[in-house]
């Protein structure tokens, strides 16, 4: 460890080792806002009964930190890293972690705004379509979304190259991360297929929610014809910016409680 962070490290800081380092590729909006995944070196005083150095740890530093060496983190800024995964699907996770919350907190926000004016509680059981479902940001989406409302229909769409992937992929969706349907996106019968799994899951053709994760509502814009007349889109682009200290702490809170809650998926996000 060098010798400027050493003297400058404070009670509330840790330096961790950096491993493996990652900015969320798939995603459009911008954080400013690095994942790492290392080993702690060092551990400011207030932080003692929480971390140890040699613990294997996940920080969020800012993206115009280093992205080797070692670096100094808040404390706020740091959770424990997984054992059952690697570092850099460590770091690749929880940098994906950051647009999945982001995406769901300006979901939740906005079904929080078209209830206010209203006596009833926000529906459970919504039908959510999700789009992006080969990146780990739609299935980290689709964990979060189950946890908080199990009666939740989400249903995904998934673009890649080669069949066994795409299977793969949306069996993995159904299987493990707790969608009810997940199919090919670059379908051209895909909305179509849409429509009737909304049909069949919750009586209806149209969904109430699109968390448009890959933007395909700027490549086909047909998608919007699914979605209910008062319906929610959230699109890609639209739910990022910096994240100070406070907000960092909800993510990382955040993070910790995805982590426990879904322990036995994590190496396949």
């Amino acid at each position: 460890m060098s010798d400027d962070i050493a003297a400058s490290i404070g009670p509330h800081q840790l330096s961790v080792r950096i491993i493996q380092s990652s900015i969320d590729p798939d995603s459009a909006q911008q954080h400013s806002i690095a994942a790492v995944s290392g080993v702690i070196e060092e551990v400011g005083a207030d932080l003692a009964e929480a971390f140890h150095t040699g613990q294997e740890a996940i920080a969020f530093i800012p993206d115009t930190a280093a992205s080797t060496g070692t670096v100094r983190a808040n404390g706020n800024a740091v959770c424990h890293n997984p054992a059952s995964i690697e570092h850099e699907q460590a770091a690749r996770m929880a940098a994906a972690f950051i647009s999945a919350h982001a995406f769901v907190a300006k979901y939740n926000a906005l079904q929080q705004a078209s209830h206010a004016d209203t006596d009833k509680d926000i529906p459970t059981g919504t039908s959510i379509i999700l789009t992006g479902g080969e990146t780990p940001t739609t299935a980290i989406i689709s964990l979060i979304l189950r946890n908080a409302d199990p009666d939740a229909r989400i249903l995904v769409t998934a673009e890649l190259d080669g069949e066994d992937k795409l299977i793969r992929r949306t069996d993995q969706y159904v299987i493990r991360f707790r969608a009810y349907y997940a199919i090919d996106g670059s379908a051209e019968d895909a909305f179509t297929h849409l429509e009737a799994a909304s049909q069949h899951y919750t009586g209806s053709k149209k969904a109430k929610v699109i968390l448009d994760v890959s933007d395909m509502c700027t490549r086909r814009p047909e998608l919007r014809d699914v979605l209910d007349d008062d319906g929610v889109l959230v699109q890609a682009g639209k739910v990022g910016a910096p994240i100070d200290d406070k907000g960092m702490e909800n993510v990382v809170k955040a993070l910790r409680v995805f982590l426990d809650s879904n322990a036995s998926v994590l190496s396949e996000l």
